[in-house]
């Protein structure tokens, strides 16, 4: 290898470590300030609740105000908006959507005292409960949630990751009562065809 060619692959190596540091340094952390669906059930059934968390992470001296809003954006497969539910920081409901039944503000940990938020570090949590009613906006078929949280107006909005679940108009019972009586019949056969066996070897 040539000086000059040793000198152009030290330049190349100098040149990569450089970039990597600047990027790492200019562009925050994703989990710094974000917001998550927690245990959103992957079929639900209409005509039940269900309850699920979102959860927002309080880092960068980020705080959740009682003037802050959550809004929840109910999508179907092909991207669609077909409803939305929103409720304040203080987990009042704005619009309900026709599916947001209640909103319970708790607090995750490290729990936080200050007000609506940790001025720090920690999570915050918001347990929902929601239910899609028969002959709604929300039919069978496969959806996707998405939740964001204005923290106030100077601030961007923090957007959720889509949960995907499905919506189906009954429970899906079908497999049970079929085995059972299946599992019955068997047994049974087996003690007809035992007996018989018996009385014909006597």
């Amino acid at each position: 290898m040539t000086p000059r060619t040793k000198r152009a692959v030290f330049a190349v190596i100098v040149t990569a470590v450089l970039a990597v540091l600047i990027i790492q340094f200019a562009v925050p952390s994703s989990s710094a300030q974000s917001v998550s669906l927690n245990s959103v059930p992957g079929t639900v059934v209409l005509d039940h609740s269900y309850t699920f968390y979102v959860t927002i992470n309080l880092q960068n001296v980020i705080k959740v105000y009682p003037n802050s809003v959550v809004t929840l954006s109910i999508f179907k497969s092909n991207a669609a908006l077909v409803e939305y539910a929103s409720f304040n920081g203080s987990g009042v409901p704005l619009h309900t959507g026709g599916f947001l039944q209640s909103v319970t503000v708790v607090n995750g940990t490290p729990v936080n005292t200050y007000g609506y938020g940790g001025s720090s570090g920690g999570y915050f949590n918001y347990k929902v409960a929601i239910e899609f009613a028969s002959g709604g906006a929300v039919t069978t078929g496969q959806y996707s949630m998405n939740a964001s949280v204005k923290i106030n107006s100077s601030t961007p909005s923090l957007n959720s990751a889509p949960a995907v679940f499905n919506v189906a108009s009954s429970p899906n019972t079908f497999p049970i009562v079929p085995i059972f009586v299946a599992a019955d019949l068997v047994v049974i056969g087996v003690v007809v065809w035992v007996i018989m066996t018996m009385r014909r070897k006597r």
